[in-house]
């Protein structure tokens, strides 16, 4: 089966602000019980972050591939900030695409790493928009779901007092270390 109409239906609208409508793990058990085996082993191997494995599908390796290029061009651009060889702060492979550049350039342009890492979600949000133009009801639609599940929820683990609280404990780690 190639079409997953009662799937696609029974899932709750996600937005980039908003909160995920169900968790991964609730999402994964509905898709359990509707989809094919072999489309199921699929869905189970989509991550946010990649590992570069192929699957086939083409949401998924069209999103591996992205992501990846997204992550070694950030890695690029962070080197670059610190005065380091680019190249040799990730593997040898071209930007999937100008957004990719932009959206890594952007990011390491900020002050801020939280405002950074929302460029960056944001760029990884369009990108799934993009991966599901013209798709509906097939598997392709349900792997983007499933990694702006993924998003949605890794959003949801930020928040101000644990960055503030991580923040401090580094910060007085660094000044217990200085020299009097």
């Amino acid at each position: 089966m190639d079409r997953y109409y009662y799937t696609v239906s029974a899932l709750p609208s996600l937005a980039f602000d908003g909160e995920p409508g169900m968790d991964a793990e609730s999402f994964l058990q509905l898709c359990d019980e509707t989809l094919e085996p072999a489309d199921m082993t699929i869905l189970r191997g989509v991550r946010l972050r990649s590992d570069g494995e192929t699957t086939g599908n083409a949401a998924a390796d069209g999103w591996s591939r992205w992501e990846r290029s997204l992550r070694a061009e950030t890695a690029k651009a962070r080197a670059s900030r610190r005065g380091l060889e680019p190249e040799s702060a990730a593997p040898r492979m071209g930007p999937e695409s100008a957004a990719v550049l932009e959206a890594a350039r952007a990011a390491m342009s900020e002050a801020s790493p939280d405002a950074a890492e929302d460029i960056l979600l944001r760029a990884m949000w369009g990108r799934m928009d993009e991966l599901e133009t013209g798709h509906h009801f097939d598997l392709d639609k349900l792997v983007v779901y499933y990694l702006r599940v993924q998003l949605l929820e890794l959003k949801a683990r930020r928040n101000k007092a644990d960055g503030e609280k991580n923040f401090s404990l580094i910060h007085d780690a660094i000044l217990a270390d200085q020299p009097n």
